[in-house]
């Protein structure tokens, strides 16, 4: 059986005479796959619902180090569930578990196997990117 092969023009044309919208359906969100969906869904909440450490380590302020090794004074700890209101300030490093809130004046978390504790120090070796593991407020699901 031979066929005649049609231009895209002629096929969108067919399609578009052809195809009718289903209308909206409710199913199962696994039977969803490849569907869209109907209507807008908000959340009324962020999630997570602050800025909290993505791992236990060191909040830092990358702005305010300058040269490396940088040495920073560690003024505290911050544990996930604490509402401590601790304001970090150049030179400064707050120890952190995961899920904790990152402290005022700190942008990243470094990991505590990349520092070296002298004291009540920490010894950072090289340049840390600002926001590494922090989760922001909002930053799975925006409310």
């Amino acid at each position: 059986m031979e066929r005649d092969l049609i231009s895209i023009e002629e096929a969108r044309k067919l399609i578009s005479e052809h195809a009718k919208p289903i209308g909206e359906t409710f199913q199962d969100v696994i039977q969803s796959l490849g569907c869209v969906i109907s209507e807008d869904i908000f959340s009324p909440i962020d999630i997570p619902s602050f800025t909290n450490s993505a791992m236990d380590g060191y909040a830092i302020n990358t702005e305010t180090i300058k040269f490396f090794p940088a040495r920073l004074k560690v003024i505290g700890e911050i544990r996930a569930g604490d509402s401590k209101k601790i304001k970090l300030k150049e030179g400064q490093a707050i120890k952190i578990f995961t899920g904790a809130p990152v402290p005022d004046g700190a942008d990243a978390v470094v990991e505590k196997e990349l520092v070296k504790v002298d004291g009540d120090y920490i010894i950072v070796d090289k340049e840390i990117k600002k926001g590494r593991n922090i989760r922001l407020k909002g930053e799975e699901i925006k409310k």
